[in-house]
């Protein structure tokens, strides 16, 4: 049962990876930022999934003091995946519409 906890921080790790790549290139002009911040958000919402699972894993076996010991750490860091994950992505969409509003005026 604990894969499902290293499969969800590997998803996690990659759905912030994927869309810091396109805001570390220093002129974002890549046509796939949109394809890169949909599968950031779809890797991000199998991950808190993945975590949903694992708790009802933990109900089914009535393992009470794991759930209680897991519970709030479980919240607090899918939480904060979520919120870096719309940041990330909300900077990645704005510098590539930045970037083509630029070259299109500029053409």
């Amino acid at each position: 049962m604990y894969w499902l906890n290293l499969i969800s921080i590997l998803l996690g790790l990659i759905a912030l990876a994927l869309p810091s790549y396109f805001l570390i290139k220093k002129k974002v002009t890549h046509r796939y930022c949109h394809l890169a911040v949909f599968f950031s958000m779809a890797w991000t919402v199998f991950s808190v999934f993945l975590q949903a699972f694992y708790t009802r894993q933990l109900v089914q076996l009535t393992d009470w003091s794991a759930l209680l010991d897991t519970q709030g750490v479980v919240v607090l860091i899918s939480g904060v995946l979520i919120l870096l994950i719309l940041f990330v992505n909300g900077l990645v969409l704005f510098n590539y519409h930045r970037t083509v509003l630029v070259n299109d005026s500029l053409s």
